[in-house]
């Protein structure tokens, strides 16, 4: 991603780079054959700083820039998406204590946060409930300065494995774009169960499960901002969170492109190599081409953050572009490598599995271009 990080930025993440060459690619493959959770590697990402990168540095983070963060999510994506998106949620999480938790919020939670010591997941999804959250049925009843927590959430990256939860419940019965609202929940609290880990065709190390609350009781103070404005909270923190999942499928491309450029100079036949013929060498430049366009949308809404300014087309641009172009860049990979692509001892078939999922998160690529076109 070409942009302008700070001498102290580009530092952290050359640290972020090494770590993950060192550390994370040796075990990608193993932890995607068995979905295992990564648990010693996501603990030492947490000795780089990468859970604060969200951050304020008044509450322990190192936050300089979104820039920043959606390198790291892009290099650590490279070599494992699942540690990529176990990131990503985590800081999802950090990013609404931190945009609109109160001051003893922001110091309760953000502190450990950022040291790792926590580790964070939101709860939005729910069977009926995914790109219309607006159907979701858990609830939250106020009594006695308390809210008493009833339903159940699916499909919770980190559910298994958080520490703090952001639960997205309804607080009132009337169908409105106000009904909602966010509360902060440990996940020790009586009453929360942890349901089964889902078995996933990709990204199979990051933990995904269902979460049950059976008349968990919240303290008032836990309510997120102000009540009935959980939907607009999570619009906004999704501006985010849409920008980091786009640079981690930036992230994927760029590793398959890299195998099969390699691949296209070695592999021979019919007496030379495969990267001599016009249809191998137009792939990667489609590819190469794809790869530049996603890198300046999300180098686009980073500049725009830096700035102050909302992001809601870029981020649906940027997220729409660069997850179906990730597909595309392990599809053209796979076919470049032949049969070879299709054997697990290749990673281009991790890859591939792995890119399919970001066009389904944070929003389907459908309400992506809803979204962009609501805004022409």
């Amino acid at each position: 991603m070409r942009g302008e990080l700070s001498p102290s930025e580009k530092t952290m993440l050359e640290s972020v780079r090494r770590f993950a060459r060192e550390r994370i690619e040796p075990v990608a493959a193993e932890i995607d054959r068995t979905a295992a959770f990564p648990a010693e590697t996501v603990g030492r990402m947490a000795e780089l700083g990468v859970f604060g990168l969200l951050i304020p540095e008044a509450y322990g983070g190192v936050f300089t820039s979104h820039l920043l963060y959606y390198s790291v999510v892009r290099e650590l994506a490279g070599h494992c998406a699942s540690h990529a998106l176990t990131l990503l949620s985590h800081c999802l999480c950090a990013h609404l204590v931190a945009t609109f938790g109160s001051e003893e919020q922001k110091r309760a939670h953000l502190p450990r946060l950022a040291s790792g010591e926590t580790l964070g997941a939101v709860c939005m999804t729910e069977p009926d409930a995914g790109s219309d959250l607006a159907a979701i049925r858990t609830f939250a009843q106020e009594r006695d300065n308390v809210y008493v927590v009833q339903g159940g959430k699916h499909f919770i990256t980190n559910g298994g494995r958080a520490d703090l939860l952001v639960v997205l419940a309804c607080v009132s019965r009337q169908k409105t774009p106000f009904n909602q609202s966010l509360f902060l929940m440990e996940k020790s609290t009586e009453g929360v169960r942890i349901g089964r880990c889902e078995m996933k065709m990709g990204c199979r190390g990051a933990d995904t499960r269902e979460l049950f609350f059976d008349e968990v009781e919240v303290p008032a103070a836990n309510l997120l901002g102000r009540k009935g404005q959980g939907m607009l909270q999570i619009a906004h923190a999704m501006e985010t969170s849409r920008t980091a999942v786009a640079s981690l499928s930036l992230g994927l491309a760029e590793r398959a492109f890299r195998h099969a450029r390699d691949y296209s100079k070695q592999r021979k036949q019919f007496g030379q190599t495969i990267g001599s013929f016009d249809a191998i060498r137009f792939y990667l430049a489609e590819t190469a081409t794809d790869m530049e366009c996603a890198r300046l949308l999300i180098q686009e809404a980073a500049e725009l953050q830096r700035k102050g300014k909302r992001i809601v087309r870029q981020s649906s641009m940027a997220k729409l572009f660069a997850t179906e172009m990730a597909f595309k860049a392990a599809s053209r990979a796979l076919q470049i490598h032949g049969g070879y692509g299709y054997m697990q001892s290749f990673p281009l078939e991790r890859i591939f599995r792995d890119a399919r999922l970001f066009t389904i998160v944070e929003g389907t690529n459908e309400i992506q271009r809803k979204i962009i076109a609501g805004h022409l």
